[in-house]
């Protein structure tokens, strides 16, 4: 196994404590270690979640740093995090999931000099233990830019690099809660991807999850963040290796289909003309000048 040195920001939001020692004790017990446990509480006001908190500050202070934040959601948490980061490599697990006990230790098996992001598999689970089949990306996978989003589109299945994310998680304007540019841009400026061909992150499927909470997407939201995002991201595109570009591209669309539909489910109709106007605006100053995208790997 490579000698490398790998940290675990994990948010928390009023997490059931039971939940909170399967997550942490899967991480105490990897077969290899993490550098760092970075724990950033997003304001919880739940009293056994505090105290469960604080015991495992308590009874591993070598391993663990608790950052306690004013609630203003995961992705400013997930920003606290990576300014209290040490290590050369960072992954993510939400603190309802969990690892399996050689989960870093497969994935840091694959780092090379040349490698950016290491993208492992997942299985999701209910609250009655029982699990899917599962996905893990293939060799032959992430050769293919229209399937390897689709095997890859979970931030949480990969540790990156960290000069990789350091550099873009602070895109987010606040109140974003997606995560689909991020994604967009380390692919955009990876040097390379490696993937690991086994399960090893178990998602917990929650009905009150964000990701399954539609409602929460407000106006602000579904107005503000993709005309931000897309600024960005296509900054990065014009100098992308046309197979990067492709993933990404292909990831982008797939994030405003759904932007899309979510938006007119849940905002009124003078803000669905306003974001028109403005999408339409947008892209034709900053128009590629008929520059294609397509191209192998």
């Amino acid at each position: 196994m490579n000698e490398v040195s790998i940290s675990v920001i994990i948010p928390v939001y009023n997490t059931p404590p039971w939940m909170l020692e399967q997550c942490f004790d899967s991480v105490l017990a990897q077969t290899c270690p993490a550098h760092q446990i970075i724990v950033v509480d997003d304001g919880s006001e739940d009293s056994e979640t505090i105290t469960c908190l604080e015991m495992y500050a308590a009874r591993y202070p070598d391993r663990f740093l608790l950052k306690r934040n004013a609630h203003s959601g995961i992705i400013q948490s997930l920003n606290a995090g990576l300014r209290l980061l040490h290590s050369d490599w960072v992954c993510f697990l939400n603190s309802d999931d969990f690892f399996e006990a050689d989960y870093l230790e497969r994935l840091a098996g694959c780092i090379s000099p040349d490698i950016d992001i290491v993208v492992g598999g997942g299985r999701c689970m209910n609250y009655s233990g029982g699990q899917s089949l599962g996905t893990f990306p293939t060799a032959e996978v992430l050769k293919d830019p229209m399937r390897y989003p689709y095997h890859t589109g979970d931030w949480q299945f990969r540790i990156y690099r960290r000069n990789c994310v350091q550099k873009y998680f602070n895109v987010f304007p606040e109140g974003c809660i997606t995560f689909d540019m991020f994604n967009n841009l380390a692919t955009l400026t990876a040097r390379g991807t490696a993937s690991v061909e086994s399960y090893g992150y178990c998602h917990r499927v929650r009905a009150d999850s964000t990701s399954r909470n539609f409602r929460i997407f407000n106006t602000f939201t579904m107005k503000d963040i993709p005309l931000a995002d897309l600024r960005c991201y296509l900054a990065q595109a014009k100098s992308a290796p046309p197979y990067q570009r492709n993933v990404a591209h292909y990831l982008l669309a797939c994030g405003l289909m759904l932007s899309s539909w979510l938006f007119c489910c849940y905002s009124s109709k003078a803000a669905r003309i306003e974001i028109a106007e403005k999408t339409a605006s947008f892209f034709r100053e900053e128009e590629l000048q008929g520059k294609s995208y397509r191209g192998t790997h």
